[in-house]
């Protein structure tokens, strides 16, 4: 069975062979994978992710009742395929149900394998969380919509009003802080600090003061 069959095929005919495939074999897809993710030979994994990721965005047939019938192999290509992230078929990885896998490709669940909030995150129904597919509040950068490990760091910034974050750089860049008068002050203090302007949040222009994460 080959890694593009499992990437493509249909759910149930994929799961009936993975399920009499060898153990060994079955660890071998996953390397093949693994190693592709990780762009070892540089451009031509580079290119065969791209073809692999758009064969798995094109499927139109990934349901929770087809992914019900999946295979544990089978899904943990299919997120990792569709996340980019090898960290779903990296054998040292903690076991991650066959639900979760099901939820994250129907972004019901975060992929940050730290994370895996249920979607939308801390049950944030700002207009954000709910129209931005597969964004966690939890993790994300409500700018570029990445998570990284660092998170208990000066990087991240976030808003005391609503449960957004967002990394530095992308908010200095796309102009989110700026100096200004502290709402939470008294009026008229006169006292000016550097603040979060998280204009695209349902709270609307409200500033609030930014915080390291």
């Amino acid at each position: 069975l080959a890694l593009r069959e499992v990437a493509v095929g249909k759910v149930d005919l994929v799961a009936k062979k993975l399920k009499n495939t060898p153990v060994k074999q079955l660890v071998e897809i996953k390397s093949e994978l693994w190693l592709i993710l990780e762009g070892i030979n540089g451009c031509r994994h580079i290119d065969e992710f791209l073809y692999l990721q758009g064969l798995v965005q094109g499927r139109r047939d990934l349901t929770p009742a087809t992914l019900r019938m999946a295979h544990l192999v089978q899904l943990q290509v299919l997120v990792a395929i569709k996340t980019r992230n090898p960290g779903f078929v990296d054998s040292a990885t903690v076991d991650i149900p066959h639900s979760h896998l099901a939820e994250v490709l129907l972004n019901k669940r975060c992929w940050n394998i730290a994370c895996r909030s249920a979607l939308p995150a801390k049950d944030c129904r700002c207009s954000i969380c709910v129209s931005r597919s597969g964004f966690c509040c939890s993790c994300m950068c409500i700018v570029c919509n990445q998570f990284d490990p660092q998170s208990n760091s000066c990087r991240w910034i976030g808003c005391d009003d609503c449960r957004h974050w967002s990394h530095t750089d992308c908010a200095i860049r796309d102009g989110h802080v700026r100096a200004g008068p502290n709402p939470n002050r008294a009026e008229g203090s006169g006292y000016v600090e550097m603040l979060w302007a998280m204009w695209r949040c349902f709270i609307g222009a409200n500033l609030a003061i930014a915080l390291p994460r």
